[in-house]
């Protein structure tokens, strides 16, 4: 495996952990929702309808934030890829990397 796969088998590793970290949190926070939904309020300064509403916030955030997030990464992802079809400076491929054996 030569440095440039490594290199994106890293990058995919990292995408799907904050994957499922962003999903966890999602999932968390409904949770959070779905249990402090049927509680006594106290009134005006509730902390468990302030907790509610910062969770609708978290979960408001994260999903205006994923969208713009996607696009940007494809829109890298396009502007790489033609980049380095375009000029091929990108790589350059060394007998290491094709496994040669150089003799003398």
């Amino acid at each position: 495996m030569n440095f440039n796969n490594r290199h994106i088998h890293n990058r995919i590793l990292i995408m799907l952990i904050c994957m499922v970290l962003f999903c966890a949190s999602v999932v968390f926070e409904y949770y959070v929702v779905h249990e402090s939904v049927c509680h006594e309020c106290t009134g005006e300064d509730c902390p468990v309808c302030e907790s509610i509403e910062n969770c609708f916030n978290a979960i408001r955030l994260m999903s205006e934030a994923f969208l713009p997030a996607v696009a940007i990464a494809a829109l890298g992802h396009i502007v790489s890829e033609i980049i380095r079809k375009k000029y091929d400076f990108c790589y350059r491929a060394t007998p290491v990397d094709f496994r040669v054996r150089l003799n003398d």
